[in-house]
């Protein structure tokens, strides 16, 4: 089956399970980077059971997203695709999960910091906030590039130059915010812990542009 073909079966089964749980394993992406934002602005605002609770719902979202993953690689074992089709999806869920996967890294150093209650300035919060602010956005963009795959092939490109748009801002903040944490008088400790919950974030948004990334080239090569 060409690339061409694959876009052509995935649009006729847009309600078959691998096509729906695609589109709801993305959505639970976008949970976890919505939910990981609720809870930087949350600690931003020193309101620590609030942040508490968005993590929460973020490590349930990413254990959703988990089982999804699994049940879509059931689905492709034994599918009619041919081998290479298949590992094209294969590849595409995978980046779509660790999206979800680095989003719950963030979440777990965030944790940390919030439960040690260790003091960190406000500018870095601020910092924080602007950032994941922007992965949500990206991920949303992502869902909308999935959900177009298959049956609006310019939705799809637009949609992966929006992505792609969207990782170099975070990549810009990634940036700006690793020189205020070198500037920063905080705990060294707790520079440890931002560096690590900022990578969790940035590589969530690599992930991001890796799948639409994923889903620009098969639509280019099956037109």
């Amino acid at each position: 089956m060409s690339e061409k073909a694959l876009l052509g079966w995935f649009s006729r089964r847009k309600e078959s399970v691998i096509a729906s749980k695609t589109r709801d394993h993305v959505i639970k992406i976008v949970d976890t980077c919505v939910e990981l934002d609720k809870a930087v602005g949350a600690a931003m605002a020193d309101d620590r059971t609030r942040a508490i609770d968005a993590l929460h719902r973020l490590m349930l979202r990413e254990n959703e997203a988990d089982t999804i993953e699994r049940e879509l690689f059931n689905e492709l074992t034994r599918g009619e695709l041919e081998s290479r089709d298949r590992e094209d999806l294969m590849h595409l869920v995978k980046r779509i999960d660790l999206v979800a996967d680095w989003a719950k890294v963030a979440g777990r150093n965030l944790q940390i910091l919030i439960e040690t209650e260790i003091f960190i300035p406000s500018e870095l919060w601020a910092e924080y906030k602007e950032i994941t602010k922007n992965t949500v956005d990206c991920a949303r963009s992502l869902s909308k590039t999935v959900a177009a795959f298959g049956e609006d092939a310019d939705g799809v490109i637009k949609g992966a130059r929006e992505v792609n748009r969207m990782e170099h801002v975070i990549d810009d903040l990634y940036y700006r915010t690793k020189k205020a944490l070198v500037k920063s008088t905080a705990d060294p400790r707790v520079v440890i812990l931002l560096n690590d919950l900022l990578a969790g974030v940035e590589n969530a948004s690599d992930f991001c542009k890796d799948a639409a990334d994923i889903l620009s080239v098969l639509v280019l090569a099956g037109r």
